[in-house]
């Protein structure tokens, strides 16, 4: 299972009756039930492409946002393009999420956290999950040297507060996966 597999595994879950539900707002949203083998491969098909551009977006972004210096003001530039980036993707992934729920039927049956956990763990790999904690604790180390020094200050706050956040998600994830090998 390679890595966009495993991070479009966790928007489903099979409830009751054994149906694939689709979960496009995670927890914080409805479950829709889906019906069919071709419409579940449709969904993955889109989400993979989905993260396949979005995720290296997100870093160009980051990074080109670093190239631009301006005197005054670097950060209310930074913090806008940042908030600017975040609303067209989240409109994008809005407007498609609306296109593939509309002829789908809601189920009441919500995912919880405990079930995410579980299919990340079952996704990827011991070796996967230590490297991606181990890059997180890099990323929050820098964005902490770069706080210290003054430097890059609002992309350094977005790093270290994503990258802590990935690393404890992670950390879960892990603790998750060793219960599973038991």
């Amino acid at each position: 299972m390679g890595f966009f597999d495993g991070f479009v595994s966790i928007v489903f879950k099979k409830d009751a009756a054994e149906r694939m539900v689709f979960y496009p707002w995670s927890i914080f949203g409805a479950g829709y039930i889906v019906p069919s083998e071709e419409k579940y491969r449709s969904i993955c098909t889109l989400f993979k492409k989905m993260a396949k551009i979005f995720i290296p977006l997100f870093i160009v972004t980051f990074i080109a946002l670093e190239w631009v210096e301006l005197p005054k003001f670097q950060w209310v530039f930074e913090l806008s393009l940042t908030v600017l980036f975040l609303i067209i993707i989240g409109l994008g992934y809005f407007i498609s999420t609306r296109k593939i729920t509309k002829d789908l039927t809601k189920t009441p049956e919500k995912i919880q956290l405990s079930d995410i956990y579980e299919e990340m763990a079952t996704s990827y790999g011991i070796p996967v999950l230590i490297m991606v904690e181990v890059f997180s604790l890099i990323f929050v180390v820098c964005g902490i040297w770069f706080l210290l020094i003054d430097e890059y200050v609002v992309t350094a706050w977005i790093t270290v507060l994503l990258f802590a956040l990935l690393g404890y998600i992670v950390k879960n994830i892990i603790a998750k996966k060793i219960q599973q090998l038991k």
